[in-house]
């Protein structure tokens, strides 16, 4: 949500992707729970992508794979900061 005199080039995001861990995925490997370690705050996938889709996620973006919604991290040259 935006909020008055707000736009989406000032709305600071809640969360930050590089606190982002995941901490339940399907049998074939897919990412499902997710933990923000900084607020202790958790997600499923589908809440997961909804903040980001809100832009309340910094570095990260969502990707369409076979119709299915996938949060990622934004790309960069490191492996450390990739959802895992």
């Amino acid at each position: 949500m935006i909020l008055r005199g707000e736009t989406l080039a000032t709305k600071k995001p809640k969360y930050n992707a590089n606190n982002i861990k995941v901490i339940e995925e399907s049998e074939t490997g897919a990412n499902e729970r997710f933990l923000d370690t900084k607020t202790g705050k958790e997600f499923s996938r589908n809440e997961f992508v909804k903040e980001i889709e809100a832009g309340n996620v910094e570095n990260a973006h969502v990707m369409k794979i076979d119709g299915k919604k996938i949060p990622r991290t934004n790309p960069d040259k490191r492996t450390d900061n990739n959802f895992d």
